[in-house]
C-alpha cells in the first residue's frame, strides 16, 4: 500500500506573506519522509522553478501542469 500527500506551492507550502517556507513546515514534510510517506509537489510552476523544495527532500513533482 502506497501512501502519498500532495502539496501545492503557493499559500501551501510557500508563506502568502513573504513567499518563504515556514520552518514548520519544512518540520512536518521532514516528519511525513520519516514516516515513509511519499510527500510530492503538484503545482503550475515549471520543474527548474521548484528546486527549494529539493532541499527538503521532495523528489517528486507534477509541474506545469
Amino acid at each position: 500500500m502506497y501512501k502519498v500527500v500532495f502539496f501545492d506551492v503557493d499559500g501551501t507550502l510557500l508563506s502568502e506573506i513573504d513567499r518563504s517556507i515556514p520552518l514548520s513546515t519544512k518540520e512536518a514534510i521532514k516528519k511525513l519522509i520519516d514516516k515513509g510517506i511519499k510527500v510530492v509537489v503538484a503545482t503550475g510552476r515549471p520543474y527548474n522553478l521548484c528546486e527549494e523544495f529539493k532541499t527538503m527532500g521532495i523528489d517528486t513533482f507534477i509541474s506545469a501542469n
